[in-house]
């Protein structure tokens, strides 16, 4: 709920307090007002954390088998669930 708090007050006009933003949310949306945009970003979660998981593992199998079991195989299969975890987050993000 911090970051509805949060945001609320860097997008407004004028200066005010996380206490005065804190009322006028719980006032004008009630106590679900604070978890405003949860659904979006638990999707998007699920959609990176399967992407990096799945991803890892399966880069990790192929790129051990050319060059072994050392740290730059490691590396190189997080770098790989990096980018596939991107690719798959990027339209929920938009």
């Amino acid at each position: 709920w911090t970051e509805v708090l949060k945001t609320q007050m860097q997008t407004s006009a004028e200066t005010t307090s996380m206490v005065n933003v804190f009322k006028r949310i719980y006032q004008s949306e009630g106590i679900r007002g604070f978890w405003a945009g949860l659904q979006p970003n638990i999707a998007r979660t699920f959609l990176v954390n399967a992407a990096e998981l799945g991803t890892y593992d399966q880069a990790k199998d192929i790129i051990v088998s050319f060059i072994g079991d050392n740290p730059v195989a490691h590396l190189s299969a997080s770098g790989v669930a990096g980018v596939a975890s991107a690719c798959t987050s990027t339209p929920a993000d938009v």
